[in-house]
């Protein structure tokens, strides 16, 4: 018999997920992994904007990591390692509910440095994502409970970690 079973349904399991999102849902146990960093190196608030530099990083290697920015939040300029990175498309946005969604997938183990610019001086609650190929011995009964006719799709499986931060 299988550990666990599967029933397919739509979902949303974060804000910034597709509203037309369908998974197969499944318990899995509770992991206790570090979670995603983003370090502050140097602040600037002038003229109703702050210029925010940090390091994004994951002290559990995860490969790819995230930073996702609510609707709320008016990013005027997004730089990786100095490099501007162009503004999210209408579309990119839409297909996060309006959530801008950064993603970074060949994650250095020292992290990335990013250097942020929002129409804001207020402080603004961020989320960061790190997401790890494959799954830990204690996600085993999953991969047990996956029919036999299933396989992984699009990322494979993996281990999803997230923080809110608050800048």
């Amino acid at each position: 018999g299988r550990a666990q079973s599967f029933h397919q349904a739509s979902i949303e399991p974060f804000p910034w997920s597709s509203p037309r999102q369908h998974a197969y849902v499944g318990n899995a146990p509770r992991l206790d992994l570090a979670a995603p960093v983003l370090t502050v190196l140097e602040t600037s608030p002038r003229e109703g904007r702050s210029r925010i530099r940090t390091r994004l990083s994951s002290p559990r290697g995860a490969r790819e990591a995230r930073l996702i920015i609510p609707d709320t939040v008016t990013v005027d300029a997004l730089s990786v390692h100095g490099h501007l990175v162009p503004a999210l498309s209408e579309k990119a946005r839409a297909r996060h509910n309006g959530w801008q969604v950064y993603t970074f997938p060949n994650l250095p183990r020292e992290g990335v440095e990013l250097e942020l610019v929002i129409s804001h001086t207020d402080p603004v609650e961020l989320v960061l994502l790190d997401r790890s190929s494959d799954l830990p011995p204690e996600g085993e009964a999953l991969r047990a409970a996956r029919p036999r006719e299933a396989q992984p799709i699009h990322d494979g499986d993996g281990v999803i970690v997230t923080r809110r931060v608050r800048l």
